[in-house]
Order: C-alpha cells, then structure tokens, then sequence
C-alpha cells in the first residue's frame, strides 16, 4: 500500500476529526468523523464560513459564545490561522466536548485535528476553556470583535521568526486609515461611527486568505499582515480591499455616503525589527492621506538598508 493510501486509511480509521483546510478556507480533505461532527455529505468542500453559517442556522456543530454570530465569525476569521499552531478547546450542540488544534503551514494550507474530550472530568474540561476564553478576550478589540493590537503584534512576531534564515522578503504589511472618519462621527452619530467600524471588521477578513492576519490598532486604523507573498500580489489583495469597501455603502441613512480608506504599504524583510517595519508603513499611510485619500502608497526600505 503507498502512502498516500495508508494515510487515507488511518484518518478513515481513527476516531479523530481531521480536515485539510486550503489557503483560502475551504476544505480540501474530511474524513468521515470530522464530516459526522459538522453534517458533511461526501463530496462537499465548502468554506468554513458556509460550513459555519449553516450549521448555526439549523441550530447544530459548534455553540456559539456570542449573542451576534456575524460578530463571532468575524472575531474567528480575524484570528484563525494567523499562528502556526493554535489550541482550543470547544463544545457541541449535541453535548460533545472538542479538543482543537490548527496547524497552519506559512503558505496558508491548514491541519484541524479534532479529539473528544467528553469523558474527561467536566471541572478540568472548564478551567481548560475559561483559559481559552481569557486568552481570546485578551487578543480582541473589544468593539469590533477581530484581533487587538497586541494580537498583530503577535503574528507579526511569529512571522519574523518563522522567516530566521530565510533569504527573500517575509511577506507585506499594510496600514489602513478610514478617510474622513470624524465627519461620520459629527454628521451621522458616534453610533453610526462604531458600526461602520463594525461592519468593516466584518467584511475584510472574508477578502482574505486563511494565514493572513487584519486587526484594529485603534480608532478607526487596522493593520493588515499578509505572509509569504510578494510585493505586487500583496498590492493586489489590498487593491482588492479598498474597492469592496468604496463598492459598499455602510451608513443606512445616507445609502450615497461612501466609506474609503487610506493605506500605507511595505515589504517585510528578514531581520528586520518590527518598529522599523511600522514606522515605513505608517509613513507611506500619511503619504496617501498627504495625497488625496482613498489610494494605496506603497514604501520600500532604502537600497542601503538592505546591504
């Protein structure tokens, strides 16, 4: 038997849940447990957020801690495959406890490995989750549910020492700024400014492949970390962003209102120190702004930096 064979015999034969995520979420691979877990017929690939959304509606899989479930997929979404390996532990709507860990490889490609946990004393299988949920709360903005700060600083971190050694540019960073912002707060309300903010979590992360990492630094600025591509795909995904978000109307009361943003955009480069990264990339988002606004400035480090 090769080994390819054997491998497919073994996830048949194991009580494990194991699916192949591809770099943009969709499954590529589910053996039969993991289908069983998350009602899968056969020949289904879908993305995770489908599989998520209809689960949710049929009121079945994974329980869902927040009362919004947009909220909570968005909050996911931002985080999920930002790190090499993440754990977790989650429960079912059929009384299941799930022991999760998700391997994801710098290109994006993802390992769910699912082991249930329900035998296991329920006192120990709590403290195990409170742990998960303090680690979450910590990592979120509080408002948007995606990642904080400190969770881009993170990724950005394990980034830089994944790429130890490595010869070419890690992979793109991009700050974006929402154009105007205070004029939404003083023309429409501090309210319609905090579900624009919302409502902008929400839709990028769906634009994204599974590796790369978007959150909130604060007021209305987000990063956004996109490993392992080079200068021009990096420029075309944030393209890609920046026109959904000039496509989209986010202000119910004025449905001709456009919402644009700014953006500032470099390379990351082995070795280099994260403060020198954000300081590139924070001087080119004031160089769109300086500009006109709602444009992409790319900054590459000087030629003798890079001696």
């Amino acid at each position: 038997m090769q080994l390819n064979d054997r491998l497919a015999a073994l996830a048949a034969h194991t009580g494990a849940l194991i699916a192949i995520y591809d770099p943009g979420g969709r499954i590529a691979y589910a053996n039969e447990a993991f289908r069983e877990a998350f009602f899968l017929e056969p020949d289904e690939t879908p993305l995770w957020v489908d599989l998520m959304r209809r689960n949710h509606a049929a009121g079945r899989g994974p329980r869902v801690s927040h009362p919004d479930f947009e909220f909570w997929l968005s909050s996911c979404l931002s985080r999920r495959g930002t790190m090499p390996s993440l754990s977790m532990e989650t429960d079912l709507l059929d009384g299941r406890w799930l022991s999760i860990t998700e391997s994801t490889m710098p290109d994006g490609w993802m390992l769910f490995v699912g082991c249930d946990v329900t035998r296991q004393r329920q006192t120990d299988r709590l403290l195990r989750q409170e742990r998960d949920i303090a680690w979450k709360f910590a990592h979120t903005d509080e408002l948007t549910g995606i990642s904080n700060r400190r969770h881009v600083h993170t990724t950005f971190a394990a980034l830089v020492e994944r790429g130890r050694g490595v010869g070419e540019a890690l992979g793109c960073v991009a700050l974006l700024d929402i154009d105007f912002f205070k004029q939404i707060n003083d023309r429409f309300g501090h309210q319609v400014g905090d579900d624009v903010l919302v409502e902008i979590a929400r839709r990028i992360p769906s634009l994204l492949r599974t590796c790369d990492a978007f959150g909130r630094m604060g007021g209305e600025e987000f990063m956004l970390i996109l490993p392992h591509v080079t200068a021009q795909e990096g420029l075309a995904i944030l393209g890609r962003v920046l026109d959904h978000l000039r496509e989209s109307r986010f202000v119910p009361d004025d449905p001709t209102y456009r919402v644009t943003c700014s953006a500032g955009f470099t390379t990351i480069h082995p070795g280099e120190p994260m403060e020198a990264v954000y300081s590139r990339v924070d001087r080119a988002l004031y160089e769109a702004k300086r500009t006109g606004r709602d444009r992409i400035v790319p900054l590459e480090r000087e030629p003798a930096a890079l001696a």
